[in-house]
């Protein structure tokens, strides 16, 4: 967890520059938020982040969590009343989330979560805008209080069983409402996809999460079915393993190609693939005796009209993360 938090610490935020947020007749505030830091991001190291019980059952939790962000700002608003420029400090302080739930597939392949136990604890935080004017002050009393009531209000609600279960009413009632295919603005382009029914959970060794993901042509549909099927799982010191099937790539190639992506005939262009995450290529690859960690050359050919995909061992280096 803790080396986790210390890539958060090293992201590069950007900046948000002459940025305006309105209220329609009535008041615009034009602000700057730049050299977006966070920092002394904590937890308890003996408390893992996901406990797998087994049986479709997983516990996400994370205990006495603590952190620091900051920012400079400056903000005027429209018209003129208010104006300011400085810093930015947040601070928090033990924060427990505990969060134990069950999943099943219904009679529609819909994923359905069920709540077991919903657990929040926070001390206070600290939000206060160092800056100029007296507003400053006056802002960060009001969002400091403000959002410890709320913070307040949601530790209670978490113990509260009926708060829980129309929480949980409306968890799975956003997943069905999750859109099956997503379009590509300005192309006839879109996304499929979704989470199979072969989800499993197996108690302290892994979670297997299988998501039908791949891009498809409205006008050219591609007409082969996907018929993966996933092996066992190959326990390694990876903390994730990626496995892609043969029809996400053969089918993308067709959209793009019949979207007009690749307009060369007869080309085959070689690309090594070496990746951080342990990546197995299920049907040609294993079909070639390919094994976890393996880079692999993929010959992308148009003949004919038609794109075709060649994957065969890469030769020369092979890197891991």
């Amino acid at each position: 967890m803790n080396q986790l938090f210390k890539k958060i610490e090293g992201i590069k935020f950007p900046n948000l520059v002459n940025k305006t947020l309105s209220v329609p007749d009535f008041i615009s505030v034009s602000f700057n938020l730049t050299d977006l830091k966070i920092s002394n991001l904590k937890a308890d190291p003996d408390t893992p982040l996901l406990d797998l019980k087994g049986n479709d059952e997983a516990v996400l939790q994370i205990k006495g969590f603590s952190g620091n962000v900051t920012a400079d700002y400056m903000f005027i608003t429209d018209p003129p009343i208010l104006a300011d420029i400085g810093q930015i400090h947040f601070e928090s302080d033990n924060t427990t989330f505990k969060l134990d739930a069950t999943t099943i597939m219904d009679t529609d392949n819909i994923l359905n979560v069920t709540i077991n136990e919903l657990g929040l604890e926070m001390d206070p935080f600290v939000l206060h805008f160092d800056g100029i004017s007296d507003t400053s002050d006056v802002i960060s009393r009001f969002l400091t209080f403000g959002g410890n009531v709320i913070a307040d209000r949601l530790q209670s609600m978490s113990h509260y069983d009926p708060a829980v279960s129309k929480l949980n009413n409306l968890l799975n009632t956003l997943i069905e409402l999750l859109p099956d295919e997503i379009d590509i603005p300005g192309t006839p382009l879109y996304l499929e996809g979704g989470i199979s029914d072969k989800l499993k959970i197996v108690e302290d060794k892994y979670m297997k999460l299988p998501l039908d993901a791949s891009i498809q042509n409205k006008d050219y549909p591609y007409g082969k079915q996907n018929t993966c099927q996933f092996g066992d799982v190959v326990e390694s010191d990876y903390q994730i393993e990626t496995f892609l099937s043969e029809y996400v790539l053969d089918s993308g190639m067709w959209a793009l190609f019949k979207a007009g992506y690749f307009v060369a005939k007869n080309i085959s262009v070689p690309v090594i693939t070496t990746t951080e995450i342990d990546l197995a290529v299920l049907g040609k690859l294993s079909r070639n005796g390919f094994k976890h960690g393996q880079p692999c050359v993929v010959d992308i050919s148009v003949i004919n009209n038609s794109p075709d995909i060649e994957i065969t061992k890469a030769k020369g280096l092979h890197f891991t993360g």
